[in-house]
């Protein structure tokens, strides 16, 4: 069953979920407007303690930058007066404008634009002679992401994310189908789950969820089957009336073990691969993997060492060096990547 919100405008009072409510008074704030409390809660439809017990939760991230009116009305403060904050800000406007571009790059223009009105407002604050170090600083960065997830404009994704989003944050139980990418190349179905929500995963500009399968099509399973549903695989879904605790201890980077890249398959192993002296500096100017050892030898080429959970990954690495990489081991990696060449040699007679 898919998700039901209700617009905004048309919300009943006090439909706004702790989430929603910090995000519109965050915004607001951002924004220049004045909140006051008593209006605030008559717009949104709750209590004045729950205003206050947000704009606590508010000043967290805001600091000292949220004062308080002595008319009791709070605003963000845009003056950055010493140094240090000074040095700070221009930090944060960068790590913002980045941000502002991959917006862009993912999710569209719309969400883009809103946030280049926060770089803007931010940059304001600076003062002139700061301020106009960063004319047109929207064209001065740019974002190369080939093979990225494309979710601009995909109204059905966005209400996916928010609905997970809101399960991660409240530990909601949730109902979904899920059409995982091996069932789709074979023409199978989706699959339904009941899930917990434990972690969120950014990777390659895609959007994965950590979660915890409870029911599978009815029949019970363990709490123990830990998997990674993707964003835009995901199907219908619905809360189910019960919450969850998270495990003590848990941790998305944790979960992904010694994985190449997100892809799991339980088997470590031990991976060498020689790479010519042509392709080295390439190489050597990235990190491949945490466990990566590089050993250069004196012509030059290169003995790249990992330990890696799966091999799957490693073969669409090891293909793209083409003709530059030669696997030495483990003897099944140097099968696969020989396998797909030859099945790509074909294809060109």
């Amino acid at each position: 069953m898919p998700v039901r919100r209700r617009s905004g405008p048309g919300r009943k009072r006090g439909a706004y979920s702790q989430a929603e409510r910090i995000l519109r008074l965050y915004a607001a704030l951002l924004e220049g407007r004045i909140v006051r409390v008593a209006e605030f809660a008559e717009e949104l439809g709750i209590s004045a303690r729950q205003v206050q017990r947000d704009l606590a939760v508010v000043r967290g991230h805001l600091g000292e930058r949220l004062a308080q009116r002595p008319d009791g009305a709070w605003v963000v403060q845009r003056a950055i007066v010493s140094e240090v904050e000074r040095g700070s800000a221009r930090t944060a406007i960068l790590g913002l404008a980045i941000g502002a571009k991959l917006s862009s790059s993912l999710w569209g223009e719309r969400a883009a634009r809103r946030l280049r009105a926060r770089v803007d407002g931010l940059i304001s604050g600076l003062g002139d002679s700061l301020a106009s170090r960063f004319d047109g600083w929207h064209r001065r960065i740019a974002v190369v992401a080939p093979g990225q997830k494309d979710y601009a404009g995909r109204s059905d994704v966005a209400r996916r994310l928010e609905a997970m989003l809101e399960a991660l944050i409240h530990c909601r139980v949730v109902r979904l189908s899920y059409r995982s990418h091996p069932r789709a190349m074979k023409g199978l179905p989706a699959r339904d789950f009941v899930v917990h929500t434990l972690g969120l995963i950014h990777y390659r500009d895609g959007v994965y969820f950590v979660v915890d399968v409870t029911s599978e099509g009815g029949v019970k399973e363990t709490r123990e089957r830990r998997i990674l549903l993707a964003l835009d695989r995901i199907g219908d879904l619905a809360f189910e009336g019960a919450s969850f605790t998270v495990p003590r201890g848990f941790d998305a980077q944790a979960f992904l073990g010694e994985a190449f890249g997100i892809w799991r398959e339980g088997a470590v192993e031990d991976v060498e691969i020689e790479v010519e002296a042509a392709h080295a500096r390439w190489v050597l100017e990235r990190r491949i993997h945490p466990s990566q050892q590089v050993e250069e030898r004196t012509d030059g080429s290169l003995l790249v060492r990992l330990r890696v959970d799966g091999l799957h990954e490693v073969t669409d690495w090891v293909l793209s060096l083409g003709e530059y990489a030669e696997v030495i081991r483990p003897p099944a990696l140097r099968e696969r990547v020989a396998t797909r060449l030859r099945a790509a040699a074909a294809r060109y007679g």
